[in-house]
């Protein structure tokens, strides 16, 4: 009896640890949206199931898969490249329900009742382990304050539930205002909309300005930091911890952030 006693404490105290964590850790914008996420993904799994992965096949033989036009993915290059893409017919804007930020520029979003991992076009934010990875998560978690948003999609996997789009909150430009703050680069070899000029050139007034990850010496770009072997990061890691990354300067004593 004590025995069953000891093991139902301990799942109950193992329960309550992963409830407590997931609500330490993220970002959400608006838990209704979440609820309805976790709901239109099981949902989606049961007509999976029930199809035998017919859709997968359909989606396939349907209007012709292409590689990406540009951006890349949370997990990096290497597993974007194995990913084949449906481009829509119109890049019109549509709209979408916001639910949470993955980091600087990764957004998960529904989309048509179904749910998406949304990477900003064009652009690259610092990881959240890079300095000024923090607080480019916080400053499009400040943009992202409407759960109703829209997006202009430029790459869409279906399949995979991921798409690749400018986001607008309103009249507000997401990942314009990400390069004028200094949150991200423009990714000029994936960028090829007529903007991206602008965007280039709004980039170089935060260079000289010093804003956001432009006031460090030597900003690291993220896609050379992904490349890196992990050793190597870690070094790089050492002159600061992962709560102060958001909070104070590698390079100073102080809290301020630069380029604030």
């Amino acid at each position: 009896m004590a025995r069953n006693k000891t093991l139902s404490f301990s799942f109950a105290l193992v329960f309550l640890l992963l409830f407590s964590a997931q609500y330490a850790f993220s970002i959400g914008v608006d838990p209704k949206s979440k609820r309805s996420l976790r709901k239109t993904l099981k949902n989606y799994s049961q007509s999976r199931s029930k199809t035998g992965g017919s859709a997968k096949g359909k989606n396939a033989a349907g209007s012709g898969n292409k590689r990406p036009s540009g951006g890349s993915y949370g997990s990096g290059a290497a597993g974007a490249s194995s990913i084949l893409y449906t481009l829509p017919d119109a890049k019109e804007p549509q709209k979408a329900i916001m639910v949470e930020v993955e980091d600087g520029d990764t957004i998960r979003v529904l989309l048509n009742d179904s749910p998406y991992t949304v990477s900003l076009y064009g652009i690259d934010s610092p990881e959240r382990t890079q300095t000024y990875g923090m607080q480019a998560m916080q400053k499009i978690t400040r943009l992202m304050n409407s759960k109703n948003i829209s997006l202009q999609i430029y790459d869409k996997d279906t399949e995979k539930r991921r798409c690749l789009a400018v986001v607008s909150v309103g009249q507000k430009n997401v990942n314009e205002l990400l390069v004028k703050g200094g949150y991200a680069w423009v990714k000029k070899e994936y960028c090829y909309e007529s903007f991206c000029a602008d965007w280039l050139s709004y980039q170089q007034k935060a260079i000289e300005g010093k804003k956001g990850l432009w006031g460090y010496p030597d900003p690291m770009e993220p896609w050379v930091w992904r490349a890196m072997p992990k050793e190597k990061r870690q070094d790089l890691q050492q002159g600061y911890s992962p709560v102060a990354n958001g909070l104070r300067s590698r390079y100073g004593k102080d809290t301020t952030v630069i380029g604030e």
